[in-house]
């Protein structure tokens, strides 16, 4: 080996320790594009897990969503090396590793917010009977905490708790209309909070909300009952993607190989594959019951 080779060697090599250096200082700077993405994803998380009473920190979430991208992008590999051969699979399957734990919570959101709203008419006519027996809200309120089921029995305990720990009574009711974030139930906290200053009929004002909460479930209960059908024929349509993919490779093994082999054909199959998946995001969001 000459000189000049050795020379070139270390000059890259120190191009190459500075440029990782830089890099390292880029991402630790204040509002670098990583610590942004890092602010914005520990945010989300935790706006879900205060609402879902959820104890593991944005921490040890992203390295357990960091897991289950990884996993599945090894299985991806391990089915493309030993059974399919289509190197698109594992990035298939490292997207899916990726969408899963995001999908995850929001189902889990969906479902304690439909079930709150389940909850809030027999809530509301329990909190108006506590009202004209307990001595005050606070004890009508641990009343609706200790003898309904939750998840309403839960957001009315950590209202009574943050009232014990000396918050205002009127912010840890804002506060559990924030997190809720249903009409019905920041309507229940403003009757609660302009009634208690006021004076007014407050029982009378919540069976009134509770009257109205009673028709809007049952127009949504309605809705759902509609668009069942249609659901099932969407996970119907879902599968023929996957299932034409198949039997072209089954029964069109040259136009499978220049599909596969080509990069007009792998830019037509990734292409494909996003309309697909646009498709499909757009159809849920159609027959949704609340865009109906």
């Amino acid at each position: 080996m000459d000189l000049a080779t050795i020379i070139s060697l270390f000059v890259m090599a120190l191009a190459l320790g500075f440029g990782l250096v830089a890099l390292e200082g880029w991402l630790r700077s204040e509002g670098s594009i990583w610590e942004q993405a890092w602010n914005s994803y520990k945010l989300w998380y935790t706006e879900q897990a205060d609402y879902l009473l959820e104890r593991q920190t944005a921490q040890e979430y992203v390295r357990q969503h960091v897991l289950i991208a990884l996993s599945a992008l090894l299985l991806g590999i391990f089915i493309t090396v030993f059974f399919v051969q289509v190197p698109l699979l594992a990035m298939g399957f490292f997207a899916a590793g990726i969408f899963f734990p995001f999908q995850s919570i929001r189902s889990r959101v969906e479902k304690r917010r439909h079930d709150l709203l389940m909850q809030i008419d027999p809530a509301l006519q329990f909190m108006a009977n506590a009202l004209q027996a307990a001595p005050n809200l606070e004890e009508a309120l641990l009343l609706v905490s200790q003898h309904l089921k939750p998840p309403i029995s839960e957001e009315m305990r950590r209202v009574v708790t943050s009232y014990r720990m000396g918050v205002r009574l009127d912010d840890a009711l804002q506060q559990m209309a924030d997190r809720c974030s249903e009409p019905f139930v920041t309507s229940m906290v403003m009757a609660l909070i302009v009634g208690r200053r006021t004076g007014g009929n407050i029982a009378q004002t919540l069976r009134d909300i509770a009257l109205s909460t009673r028709e809007v479930t049952k127009v949504e209960r309605d809705l759902q009952a509609k668009t069942k059908g249609q659901q099932n024929q969407f996970y119907l349509v879902l599968a023929i993607y996957p299932l034409c993919v198949l039997a072209l490779k089954e029964g069109l093994p040259s136009a499978w190989e220049t599909l596969i082999h080509t990069t007009q054909g792998l830019i037509a199959f990734v292409i494909s594959g996003l309309i697909a998946g646009v498709a499909i995001v757009w159809a849920r969001s159609i027959l949704s019951a609340k865009n109906l």
